[in-house]
């Protein structure tokens, strides 16, 4: 014959492993959602201009998603480089212009980002 205060422990002992068990899966379900969420957003490309003078005509990704061909980093033909150490610089920008003005003058950098034959890019 079981007492009550045995009944209670048994079933206190039962909810207890109840929430450990929903505890672990809702960790698991935490981790397995960060997991996919790692794999979705990464980085396709990177330059990084330690050493340069700032002054070159244009420098290639030193980090390159390997599904992607290389691509190097350039200035428009409307703005002039400028010697800053380790940057890729530039000046003559029209300041308060519009993004018409901008393409339209030549003012801006530019790389482009293409696929390997295999492979097909989508932005959304």
């Amino acid at each position: 014959m079981l007492r009550v205060k045995n009944m209670q422990n048994v079933i206190l002992t039962n909810s207890t492993n109840t929430l450990k068990i929903f505890f672990l899966k809702s960790i698991f379900c935490f981790l397995l959602c960060l997991g996919f969420s790692l794999q979705v957003f990464g980085q396709i490309a990177a330059w990084d201009f330690a050493g340069n003078a700032g002054t070159e005509v244009t420098v290639i990704a030193t980090t390159l998603n390997s599904n992607l061909n290389s691509t190097s980093i350039s200035r428009g033909l409307g703005i002039t480089s400028t010697a800053v150490g380790n940057t890729y610089a530039a000046n003559g920008f029209n300041v308060g212009g519009t993004l018409a003005n901008a393409i339209a003058s030549g003012d801006f950098f530019q790389f482009t980002i293409k696929p390997n034959p295999a492979f097909k890019t989508q932005s959304k």
